[in-house]
């Protein structure tokens, strides 16, 4: 009797994503590292799992974002729970967030606002959390 040979298809990209929402990065580099060169491209950002953690998780009424510490340099930055980079990691504090746009941070000693929108930081001295985007934007 011949037995039928039943190829297994396991897709790793689910699994590294679903590993990502679980904040499991070691589990998601794993995965990473067995996608085929053009899904590795279309998550080219997640080239270096390995040398990240996360550090704490903010969420509210309509966000959730993964506070992420680069194991090397111990600067933070911002993921969404898709495994988008929302901010770099290239900040010494993320201070409290409130409205998912904008984010005060602190770095070499200086705070200022990020602007997820505009992927532009506001060095502007002032370590104000501010409660919404629209606050943010009266106020500067």
């Amino acid at each position: 009797m011949s037995g039928l040979i039943i190829p297994q298809f396991f897709d790793h990209e689910i699994s590294m994503l679903n590993a990502l929402k679980q904040a499991d990065f070691d589990k998601a580099a794993l995965y990473y590292d067995k996608l085929d060169e053009d899904k590795k491209m279309k998550w080219n950002h997640l080239n270096n799992l390995a040398e990240l953690q996360v550090s704490a998780m903010y969420t509210g009424k309509n966000f959730s974002y993964l506070v992420i510490k680069n194991k090397n340099s111990g600067k933070l930055g911002l993921w969404d729970m898709e495994g988008n980079m929302v901010m770099e990691s290239e900040y010494d504090q993320i201070l409290k967030i409130y409205d998912p746009k904008i984010v005060t941070v602190k770095k070499n000693g200086i705070c200022g606002q990020y602007n997820v929108r505009t992927s532009n930081l506001n060095e502007s001295g002032s370590c104000k959390v501010y409660r919404s985007y629209e606050d943010y934007l009266k106020g500067n």
